[in-house]
């Protein structure tokens, strides 16, 4: 090794380092500093279905709360609808371990096993791409990692995205090495926690026709989902109709609205944001969207067919992770699921032996996760205040400018089927 590669490597260290604290600053720190709102409602709700109540109904949910030693002045339901209160049955029952301890054991629980998972994700992601400590790709891949601002939200508002992202993670690194059974049990648990993020990921493995990690996490899925809602029709609590409430009015007049009515659509990454500033039309919208994210898988699937290395398996998670962001509700804190296409992009950015196409298009790649580096959204409508009114009131602002992380995530799409694409003509071209 060179004495530049060793200053490199050293100066790359000490990025990680900086990056390692900038991370626990903005994520348990602040967690505990601040108060981990969205910890706390899940905590409330799934703390309600443990003692037998309505976790779909605010009063339960606050009732719980405080009878599990929550602070009033704390009670997530004082400042929100009832709509928030989401979470499928299934969610209860991974969540019940944590729910079941006093809340001020649970905030530290929860934020200490949210930090050490994400430092997991980044550790088994790493392996997937088989990006070492001992490279150049490997220490940025980790500064870039603990530096990521989706993971420092999601441990600062006690988020489950990360949970979810974490058992995907490491449910695909054990089908990778056979163990087909206990792959499922992880991918199951990561969808019962959040559907939205770690579902298809179900998917991608039948797609990989892993069927006995495909079989055992959808049967799984059913099983913890079944018990969830047998502790709630024991009890005899009408949880359906609530939920069911909650989702049509979440999507339609709170936070999960993408339309101009709601001011904080700006925290979406979803397609259905970007499209909104275009049509008012709710069909329309919603049928785009399917056809969209579709076109864009069925574009990948074609060009992965029938091709299963490592780096294209690697390829696939990253592509599944953007279609799960942009085909249904998420906020930027989901976006922690572009670990897989951050570590796809350094492993092919490390690799000596890939060609020039292939690194044009992992720098694309890497552009298009870097955007997300940073809270942008939050950013500039913090400070559109101080701007010029025919800036942030023009069609370039709302429909480009603000939705620029739904602009990076269709990106990285298309840059990934063309990456992948691209790998399949060079291996049916004759040496």
């Amino acid at each position: 090794m060179s004495s530049d590669q060793h200053v490199r490597l050293r100066v790359l260290a000490a990025l990680v380092a900086l990056a390692a604290a900038w991370f626990a600053y903005r994520g348990p720190v602040r967690a505990l500093r601040e108060g981990n709102y969205d910890a706390a409602l899940v905590y409330a709700s799934a703390r309600a279905w443990l003692t037998g109540h309505n976790p779909y109904v605010g009063a339960d949910a606050s009732s719980a709360w405080r009878a599990a030693g929550g602070p009033i002045e704390r009670d997530p339901m004082s400042t929100r609808a009832q709509a928030v209160l989401l979470y499928p049955p299934a969610t209860f029952v991974a969540l019940a371990p944590v729910a079941a301890l006093p809340w001020n054991t649970a905030e530290i629980a929860w934020t200490a096993m949210n930090a050490a998972l994400w430092v997991l994700t980044l550790a088994w992601s790493a392996r997937l791409a088989g990006l070492t400590w001992g490279s150049t790709a490997g220490r940025t891949y980790w500064a870039l990692g603990l530096a990521f601002a989706p993971a420092h939200t999601c441990v600062a508002h006690g988020q489950t995205a990360v949970l979810a992202v974490a058992c995907a993670a490491a449910g695909v690194l054990l089908a990778a090495r056979g163990r087909g059974a206990w792959a499922g049990v992880l991918l199951a648990l990561g969808a019962a926690v959040k559907p939205q993020v770690a579902a298809l990921y179900i998917v991608h493995q039948a797609g990989r026709r892993r069927w006995l990690v495909a079989g055992v996490a959808v049967a799984a899925v059913g099983v913890i989902f079944a018990l969830g809602a047998w502790r709630m029709s024991s009890a005899g609590v009408a949880w359906s109709p609530a939920w069911k409430g909650n989702l049509d009015a979440f999507t339609s007049l709170d936070d999960g609205n993408p339309t101009s009515t709601n001011p904080l659509r700006f925290q979406l990454i979803n397609l259905q944001y970007l499209l909104h500033t275009f049509t008012d039309d709710a069909g329309f919208v919603r049928w785009a969207t399917v056809g969209i994210v579709a076109g864009l898988c069925a574009a990948y699937f074609a060009a992965d067919l029938g091709r299963s290395t490592r780096r294209g398996d690697l390829s696939a998670l990253a592509m599944v992770g953007v279609a799960s962001l942009l085909v249904t509700y998420h906020r930027a804190y989901d976006a922690a699921i572009l670990v897989f296409a951050l570590a796809w992009a350094l492993a092919v950015l490390g690799d000596a032996e890939a060609g020039g196409n292939a690194r044009r298009w992992a720098w694309a790649a890497l552009a298009c996760v870097l955007v997300f580096m940073v809270p942008g959204a939050s950013a500039l409508n913090a400070v559109q205040g101080r701007l010029p009114a025919w800036l942030t009131g023009s069609w370039a602002w709302e429909s480009l400018v603000m939705p620029h992380a739904v602009w990076a995530l269709l990106g990285l799409g298309g840059v990934l089927i063309a990456s992948r694409a691209g790998e399949a003509r060079s291996a049916e071209t004759p040496a």
